[in-house]
């Protein structure tokens, strides 16, 4: 684990999010939460790996996904424990993004 508020923790906890995703969409959704935990998948790859760029897409990604997750809450046949903790890891991939995102960026030092 990395430590919190770098791209590497943010992208640690959207693959979180889309490993809940395939778990969701074994009780209802299949397709549409199947799609969606790949998509995920490949952003939190992307962004363990320090593509800084994906960050400010995934950071709204993640916003738009909890908000969408929090009004399906008691519409879907998925369990609402399935529903909240993909909320949860929403929010904290948000909000490692932001911290990540919205500081300066670490420069790499020049080789002797």
């Amino acid at each position: 684990m990395g430590s919190f508020g770098t791209l590497k923790m943010g992208g640690q906890f959207v693959i979180l999010s889309g490993i809940m995703h395939f778990v969701a969409a074994i009780f209802g959704d299949t397709l549409l939460m199947a799609s969606i935990g790949v998509l995920y998948l490949l952003m939190g790859m992307g962004l363990t790996r320090g593509m800084r760029w994906l960050g400010y897409f995934a950071f709204l990604f993640m916003i738009f996904g909890s908000m969408l997750a929090y009004g399906f809450l008691y519409a879907t046949p998925v369990p609402q424990w399935a529903t909240i903790t993909i909320i949860v890891l929403d929010l904290l991939a948000a909000l490692n993004l932001f911290i990540a995102i919205w500081k300066a960026p670490v420069t790499k030092a020049p080789a002797a």
